[in-house]
């Protein structure tokens, strides 16, 4: 194989990262093949592996960097980017699952178990923040007819302002809690493919 071919694998296999990602690790490649001669370039092949094992350690690198940056950024507390840094860090996650080098029937099912598990994840947390989102609904209508109600009955209105109130409290926990338990699984998915593109290493 000669660099060009390897080269021409290689962008083929990281064409799916972030294009800044992309950019630095094809340019960073390009650069170093090319000061070598043919021979050289050889033994570079030979210490990298195959394109496809070369573009597993540059995924997972591209992975511990990101999370790196994101712990940086929150010990600063000037994390700018938030919720694409997130989704960013979690995209390059789900690569580097997929790029480590398994037997190709055993990627296929795991890849649709994870994708079955994550689908009934994103419906949980839809329901949960559809629940929290009409109790909000429904404590404002409850509200509403308080405000209505305080003509007919003091102690009646008081009693639909504090259920309303109470409702839009649940609401607010409710939605509250699904936030924090979608960052909890965003968190355990990224330490998985961590471990599991490390293990692939080996």
């Amino acid at each position: 194989m000669t660099r060009d071919e390897y080269l021409g694998q290689l962008s083929k296999y990281l064409k799916k990262l972030p294009k800044a990602d992309y950019d630095d690790a094809m340019e960073y490649f390009t650069e170093y093949f090319s000061e070598t001669d043919d021979d050289e370039a050889k033994k570079l092949m030979e210490e990298l592996g195959t394109p496809k094992e070369a573009a597993c350690d540059i995924i997972s690198n591209v992975l511990d960097k990101r999370i790196d940056e994101k712990k940086q950024a929150d010990e600063k507390k000037q994390d700018d980017s938030g919720k694409r840094s997130v989704l960013g860090i979690l995209w390059v996650a789900i690569l580097a699952i997929c790029a480590i080098p398994v037997a190709t029937p055993l990627l296929i099912s795991g890849l649709v178990v994870m994708f079955c598990i994550l689908l009934c994840i994103v419906l949980v947390l839809l329901c949960v923040f559809l629940v929290g989102v009409c109790s909000v609904i429904a404590g404002l209508a409850v509200i509403a007819r308080a405000v209505v109600t305080i003509k007919l009955s003091i102690s009646a209105a008081l009693m639909l302002l504090g259920l309303g109130i109470a409702a839009i409290g649940a609401g607010i926990i409710v939605s509250v809690i699904g936030v924090l338990f979608s960052r909890f699984l965003i968190d355990i998915t990224i330490k998985f493919a961590q471990k599991a593109s490390k293990r692939g290493k080996k």
